[in-house]
């Protein structure tokens, strides 16, 4: 079974309650980061959004944001949340270690929680290469 697959059965049967990294809080990093203006909101991706909590508090706090996740069942649960929140956000179904179809770099804040573990070590550069691609040269 692959990581796709895995996430969907996931996300697909178990009560978002009960998976352990769906959090409704955004970690205080990214809280910091924020409160304290050392990222203002500007065009944001969000790697690996999961159900979309995070995405959907960037975009409550005025970034546009656009939410990538490998699970069209987590896809399915943030485009649902945003929905309920009245936020705008734009999310796809996307393999992060494959390259996205990004010509021009869209974001000027890349965030992930707890992606990169996910990320078998022969993929990761090909991950970072996709960060790379989608970041505005002087994004953080």
């Amino acid at each position: 079974m692959n990581i796709k697959d895995e996430m969907d059965g996931i996300y697909r049967d178990t009560p978002l309650n009960d998976i352990p990294w769906v959090q409704q809080e955004p970690p205080g990093v990214l809280v910091e980061l924020v409160e304290s203006e050392a990222v203002v909101p500007c065009p944001a991706a969000d790697l690996g959004c999961g159900a979309g909590s995070y995405a959907v508090w960037l975009a409550r706090k005025g970034f546009q944001v656009a939410g990538y996740d490998c699970s069209a069942e987590a896809v399915r649960h943030a485009e649902a949340l945003a929905l309920e929140r009245g936020v705008s956000c734009r999310f796809e179904v996307a393999d992060l270690t494959q390259p996205i179809d990004c010509p021009d770099p869209l974001y000027d804040f890349v965030y992930h929680w707890g992606v990169l573990h996910h990320v078998f070590p022969l993929k990761r550069a090909a991950f970072a290469e996709n960060v790379q691609r989608m970041l505005k040269p002087d994004g953080k």
